[in-house]
């Protein structure tokens, strides 16, 4: 606990909290005395902080993205517009000074986009695949070459069959293995979000699905925990969809893709939708990355081969936020 001075309160044999009208908090301690009484602001900790794999390759320069929401709001919405002042970061529990914050501007013309492409029986049955060329090609045609592009395979498990710019390779590859009769959608989108993990600038997953339902899609990887796992790293799903089991009455698919693609903040798209489709691409690169890179030169200098951990704070608006980055070895 640090007062708003930022000097560390010690507390010796705290034996009563109580909080007024007003949420201030009293701590007493063995002696019957208040050791501490909080400023109103310092009470409050609705900023949720998530951390991202920390750089310490130039060590003793190090660097990390952390996204920030305010979670105090109905949408948990993405706080902006943070500078140096609103960040203070602790190695080895000791306050870093200074300490530099820039937004993702430099990375913002990249697109990272996992492609994944259902391959099921149900796929080539319905002769779906020869609709791809044409259609992936209106999709795709706006390709930069900073773009970063992976496809993988929605198969009994995630097989990843291609990462590149050529479309021609990418077409060709979306029939590179046999298919299978129940695709593991579900956890393709998983392992797709999981692979973007560590990427800089905007990225998603773009699911190009037939529309049919499978009984075993969503095993052991449910839609609610996908969206969450999404959501949780602003990583929009969006998907593409033949609907082929729409004639069919077959609904449920439908409503299950179109729920992940609105929940994550993503596009749904109908195939055979030529408009929309040819717009999908342009949308995607439009979502920006909202984190925060952070860089400072540790002061420990030599100890290479050591624990290191990181923590930060953020405050903003009379609200704040804490988080604990774990360790790096430099």
């Amino acid at each position: 606990i640090r007062d708003e001075a930022d000097r560390t309160v010690s507390l010796e044999r705290a034996v009563a909290f109580r909080s007024d009208s007003r949420g201030r908090l009293y701590i007493a301690n063995g002696k019957g005395s208040v050791l501490h009484l909080t400023g109103e602001a310092a009470l409050r900790s609705s900023y949720d902080l998530t951390f991202y794999p920390i750089e310490s390759a130039s060590y003793p320069d190090v660097a990390f993205a952390l996204r920030v929401v305010d979670r105090s709001t109905s949408e948990n919405a993405i706080v902006r517009g943070l500078t140096d002042d609103n960040f203070m970061v602790f190695e080895n529990g000791s306050r870093i000074h200074p300490v530099r914050v820039d937004g993702m501007e430099r990375f913002q013309n990249r697109m990272n986009l996992v492609i994944i492409k259902e391959n099921s029986t149900s796929f080539e049955k319905d002769g779906l695949d020869e609709f791809l060329d044409a259609g992936m090609h209106d999709i795709l045609s706006g390709i930069r070459v900073s773009d970063r592009l992976r496809l993988s395979l929605a198969d009994t498990r995630t097989i990843p069959v291609y990462e590149g710019l050529e479309r021609r390779q990418l077409l060709s590859r979306m029939q590179a293995q046999p298919p299978v009769e129940e695709p593991a959608i579900g956890r393709a989108i998983y392992d797709g979000i999981t692979d973007l993990l560590d990427r800089k600038g905007p990225a998603g997953i773009l699911l190009v699905v037939s529309g049919r339902s499978f009984s075993t899609a969503f095993d052991r990887y449910d839609p609610t925990v996908l969206v969450q796992y999404a959501k949780a790293h602003s990583i929009p799903v969006h998907i593409i969809s033949f609907e082929a089991g729409m004639a069919d009455g077959d609904t449920g698919a439908a409503e299950i893709y179109r729920r992940i693609s609105a929940d994550t903040g993503g596009y749904y798209v109908r195939f055979f939708d030529e408009t929309e489709r040819k717009k999908l691409y342009s949308r995607m690169t439009a979502i920006k990355d909202p984190r925060y890179i952070i860089t400072y030169r540790s002061p420990g200098g030599t100890l290479h081969g050591r624990f290191m951990d990181v923590s930060v704070q953020v405050h903003h608006r009379k609200t704040t936020g804490a988080a604990d980055g774990g360790y790096f070895v430099p």
